[in-house]
């Protein structure tokens, strides 16, 4: 299996090079009147007759910058360049960008938004972690005196990345003249945003709302500068071309930033169990039961979001494919995620399965469905929702197995930690 896909990326690669020796990705002339807006290599067959002048025009233009190499001086070849993107502009209005746009583009990549707003979200969701847990183990008021302000000019920064983070996603949109959630791209920089949305929500309940939001919209964007997916901006592919882009994926995808947020004050909580003590054993519960109280609220939010979103997926489906519904990969992890934080919820009202710990241990857990969902049926399945990332590789990587054996140790040692606690309390009370 694994000799067949080298074989077809070799292949890939061979067309790519001659595509490139016979001029293939050169298509820099637009028919003019033409309802399918093609563009031609020049002097092709392709284009025959019909638009030798054009032709010419970038034969000029090759010939400019070669004389302009050899006197060190490209005056006449950008004068050609000029009258050759005019004619661009002009034949291939439909498709071509205006000059407005392409220097929106380039001040946009020149920004770099959302590599900074990751590193800015890092900076504060962190600190604002440790301002929580110091206020946790040092209750004096002369300790949370000197916290009051570096905790606001955290919060601050948090709000001004936040509004840093939707220019980008602004300029997205205005740039490719879609949403920017039409790829796994903008996906997850789209999920980034709306994660700090439900922490700013929640963030008047608890301040560690806001910094478990921050840190976890830090990552999404990390991920993003990992190379794993392609930022470039590009046209929509034709199923995409439709209205339900903006509802159905908005809503689905938004979904995953309050699901998120449950998993990273899940994630909080364990901490938390593991750091108890006898002494701050009282002062924790209490900070664990407020957090659980809001993950709850979010998960409670999620879910709906992506229960409707799945359903309008369908009305999309039918519309797209002629069917509301098709065991697609995508659609049956979606059912899958549904059908998890449905359970993870219902607990509450089963007797022997209501303690906050569990549901602690389940949130964070529970995200796992979600993270197969948008990332494993991309890159490790093949469907109709793949749109062209998906390779159907079926390799799990070795650091994830890592990463998920130190987060089952992390749950397993809270827990050890919270049954040994509730165990002393107990013979606190008989002995008292």
């Amino acid at each position: 299996m694994n000799s067949t896909k080298k074989l077809i990326k070799l292949n890939e690669k061979y067309e790519v090079a001659n595509n490139i020796f016979m001029w293939q990705f050169m298509r820099v002339i637009p028919a003019k009147n033409d309802p399918n807006n093609t563009w031609f290599v020049p002097l092709s067959m392709e284009l025959g007759q019909k638009d030798t002048l054009s032709s010419k025009l970038f034969v000029n233009y090759l010939a400019a910058v070669h004389d302009g190499g050899q006197r060190h001086t490209f005056g006449e070849a950008t004068d050609v360049l000029k009258q050759f993107k005019k004619f661009q502009r002009k034949a291939g209005k439909a498709v071509a960008p205006s000059e407005q746009i392409v220097k929106l583009e380039i001040s946009y990549n020149k920004m770099q938004i959302f590599k900074r707003s990751y590193q800015l979200y890092l900076l504060s969701g962190f600190l604002l972690l440790v301002v929580f847990f110091i206020g946790i183990f040092f209750r004096s008021d002369q300790a949370r005196n000197r916290l009051k302000w570096p905790k606001r000019i955290l919060i601050a920064i948090s709000i001004i990345t936040f509004v840093y983070h939707g220019i980008g996603l602004g300029l997205r949109w205005a740039i490719s003249g879609h949403a920017p959630w039409s790829n796994g791209y903008e996906a997850i920089v789209f999920i980034g945003w709306v994660t700090m949305i439900a922490g700013f929500l929640f963030a008047k309940k608890n301040q560690v709302v806001l910094a478990g939001a921050a840190v976890l919209a830090a990552l999404m964007l990390w991920v993003t500068e990992m190379n794993l997916m392609d930022p470039e901006i590009t046209p929509l592919v034709p199923v995409l071309k439709s209205y339900w882009l903006m509802i159905h994926v908005a809503i689905i995808t938004g979904s995953y930033g309050f699901l998120g947020l449950a998993c990273i004050l899940g994630l909080i909580n364990l901490k938390l169990y593991l750091l108890q003590s006898a002494k701050s054993a009282t002062l924790i519960k209490l900070n664990i039961q407020e957090i659980t109280h809001i993950a709850e609220m979010t998960m409670t939010v999620g879910l709906y979001m992506l229960t409707i979103g799945t359903f309008l997926g369908g009305v999309w489906a039918n519309e797209s494919w002629g069917r509301y519904w098709g065991w697609d990969p995508k659609e049956t992890w979606a059912l899958v995620s549904v059908l998890v934080y449905a359970v993870i919820l219902h607990f509450r009202l089963i007797p022997g399965l209501q303690g906050r710990f569990l549901f602690n241990a389940l949130a964070f857990w529970g995200y796992s469905a979600i993270l197969f969902t948008f990332f494993g049926v991309n890159f490790m399945l093949v469907g109709l929702h793949s749109y062209a990332q998906g390779e159907g590789l079926g390799q799990f990587p070795t650091w994830l197995i890592y990463l998920i054996a130190a987060f089952a140790v992390l749950t397993t040692l809270a827990a050890l930690r919270n049954k040994q606690i509730e165990k002393k309390q107990k013979e606190a009370l008989l002995n008292s």
